[in-house]
């Protein structure tokens, strides 16, 4: 995340908090929708959500921009593989 904070600049922060925001929003959309959903369906329901955010989750992993897949390895790199760690920092965030 040094990497990307020094390119960034302020930018990174904006984008991360705009997709967070985008993707807080469209999981109370689906919840919302399932608690609408009559019984008979949401099974189908569910099976929708979950290729939807199966693909999404693909396009993160495997962007179509050639910098970002140059760049996701580096980042990984320097990722904490601690969960207890990352819930911590996301706390006091």
């Amino acid at each position: 995340m040094v990497l990307i904070d020094f390119f960034g600049k302020n930018s990174d922060e904006k984008l991360i908090n705009f997709s967070l925001r985008k993707v807080r929003a469209q999981a109370w959309i689906f919840a919302k929708l399932l608690w609408s959903i009559a019984h008979d369906n949401l099974d189908q329901s569910i099976k929708s959500i979950e290729a939807f955010v199966c693909d999404l989750s693909q396009m993160i992993k495997k962007p179509r921009m050639v910098v970002l897949r140059m760049l996701l390895p580096l980042v990984k790199l320097f990722e904490s593989k601690n969960p207890g760690k990352i819930i911590l920092r996301l706390k006091n965030a």
